[in-house]
């Protein structure tokens, strides 16, 4: 395979590939891949996603389950972890037992749907529409992981200056003829929802920064 690789990039050099329809898919192929490292790597121990929306930014609130599904489903399908729980039973329980001025802490909600380890999602900024004659919606949230056993946080980890990791996505920027509708909006309140849950998920795994293979999976 060596002898064979090195034949094609010598043919390619000297002209015994002529076409460029044919170098360009070549020096594709020999091209590192563009992987990017996971920021952290989560133990293997049942996990569930927190999406925490107190300030009601995330509307509907449908949305907000969108956000935590696709870091799960992520998550299992690269196989970050074995095991995740369903992340509405976490803000279902969040929900029924917060009380005004003393919401749950994360580690109990964790213990409470039975999970070892919470991704904690806290929202920041969900804008399906920003300026009215170009909008380009834009989401943040900030993102940490907490062992709800032992009470303590995972990543990021504890000597580190900042208790959470920002994590910023924008889509770009759309004709406002076409947000007129509600449908309309839903669909970009959706896309943008998927596309945060991707991006913080993203930090537990190694993943491919090439703009064509994002642009293809959605993302």
């Amino acid at each position: 395979m060596r002898r064979l690789a090195l034949s094609m990039l010598v043919a390619i050099a000297t002209g015994g590939l002529a076409s460029c329809n044919i170098l360009v898919p070549a020096a594709f192929i020999f091209a590192p891949e563009p992987m990017v490292e996971p920021a952290y790597e989560l133990p293997d121990r049942s996990t569930v996603v927190f999406v925490d929306d107190r300030q009601n930014l995330v509307t509907p609130t449908s949305l907000r389950r969108i956000i935590g599904n696709r870091v799960s489903q992520d998550l299992m399908v690269e196989e970050a972890v074995t095991t995740t729980i369903d992340a509405s039973d976490a803000e279902a329980f969040a929900r029924v037992n917060d009380t005004d001025g003393a919401p749950m802490a994360i580690d109990a909600i964790g213990r409470a749907v039975g999970a070892d380890v919470v991704i904690y999602v806290e929202m920041v900024e969900f804008r399906d529409r920003t300026d009215p004659y170009q909008p380009k919606p834009r989401a943040s949230c900030r993102v940490r992981v907490i062992d709800a056993v032992n009470r303590t946080r995972l990543f990021p980890d504890p000597s580190a200056s900042e208790p959470s990791q920002l994590v910023q996505v924008e889509l770009p920027a759309m004709n406002p003829d076409d947000l007129r509708s509600r449908a309309a909006r839903n669909q970009v309140g959706e896309l943008l929802a998927n596309r945060l849950g991707q991006q913080a998920g993203r930090l537990f795994y190694e993943w491919n920064s090439n703009k064509i293979g994002t642009s293809l999976e959605g993302g």
